[in-house]
């Protein structure tokens, strides 16, 4: 339904006021139907923000934060849905408002996404880079005889397949571990950016060599740390990443991966992850309850899982400037 609408040629206002249409013809409805168009609604407005934020002027970045990252100026202006992503592009990707305007306008109609649906399916070929605007995804390989490795966990604002621009057969799986909002982008159009806006081509050098380094950071608490310092580790990734799109910062925040799921990620048994998540709440330094996780004592979480946040914290590089 959302795609008849040729919301491209709509106004910001337009849009607003179809999601209200939307949400009043699902106050009449039951079921699938009023599900449908109350996630119109959603998407309707998400299109509102994302038109009135990429024509706006002045998203430049202003100072750092407690942790010395850089900040945008008006973060707090910027609409719930769209902030981390905008977070991302302007403080850590390094891009002016006009690049993160010609990045943003080049996208098409935004797509809401359930919990556990399947955003990219392994094996299938890519023609999209797809952006993580809402919520939480991982990403999973399965193997021959049916066994899963989850290989990456992906926050509002990441780029969920940055590889495929060059190698367009997606070798995972990425699943919805939320309801999320994302958007995407051709990589032709993304092609096409690159070459033009040079800043562009440098911001997607950059996102895709940070997620490098946390699968290297992956890759040694898989190989070689004991199961305490690994989901310890894990946690303090996750919590320290979050800050970083604005959401986790009071420590606390949802964490829809289940124990299955944290076994699958950690290399470990369930049995075994229930028992560290255990010895993590005995020492007070986490608790888990109805999927939310709370950081109690980030200090002594940080010394368990010697976590080093360096990896993390991305050199202040001018947009297209020297590595």
């Amino acid at each position: 339904m959302l795609r008849q609408l040729s919301i491209h040629n709509r106004s910001a206002g337009e849009l607003r006021q179809l999601a209200a249409q939307r949400r009043e013809l699902a106050a009449a409805k039951t079921g699938s139907l009023r599900a449908l168009l109350l996630k119109e609604a959603k998407l309707l407005d998400f299109q509102a923000e994302l038109r009135i934020w990429v024509e706006r002027p002045g998203t430049e970045t202003h100072g750092t934060d407690q942790r010395g990252d850089p900040r945008p100026a008006n973060l707090q202006s910027i609409p719930y849905d769209l902030a981390p992503l905008v977070a991302k592009l302007s403080s850590r990707l390094g891009l002016t408002a006009a690049d993160q305007q010609a990045f943003l306008a080049a996208t098409p109609v935004p797509r809401y996404v359930e919990k556990g649906e399947c955003l990219i399916e392994q094996g299938e070929d890519a023609a999209e880079l797809v952006i993580l605007c809402r919520g939480m995804t991982h990403t999973v390989r399965t193997l021959v005889d049916g066994k899963q490795q989850i290989v990456a966990v992906s926050l509002a604002g990441d780029f969920l397949n940055s590889g495929g621009v060059l190698f367009r057969q997606a070798r995972n799986s990425i699943f919805a571990l939320t309801p999320a909002i994302c958007l995407s982008l051709p990589f032709k159009q993304v092609e096409a950016l690159a070459r033009t806006r040079p800043a562009i081509a440098h911001a997607l050098w950059l996102e895709t060599a940070a997620q490098a380094a946390i699968q290297q950071e992956w890759m040694v608490w898989l190989g070689r740390r004991a199961a305490q310092t690994r989901l310890a580790h894990f946690l303090c990734e996750v919590t320290y990443r979050l800050h970083l799109t604005g959401i986790g910062t009071q420590g606390e925040f949802e964490f829809p991966l289940t124990q299955r799921e944290l076994a699958d990620l950690l290399g470990l048994s369930a049995v075994h992850v229930n028992r560290t998540l255990q010895i993590l709440r005995g020492q007070n330094l986490v608790e888990l309850n109805h999927r939310r996780l709370k950081v109690c004592n980030r200090v002594g979480l940080y010394e368990v899982a010697e976590f080093d946040p360096r990896y993390l914290k991305w050199p202040a590089f001018s947009a297209g400037g020297a590595i």
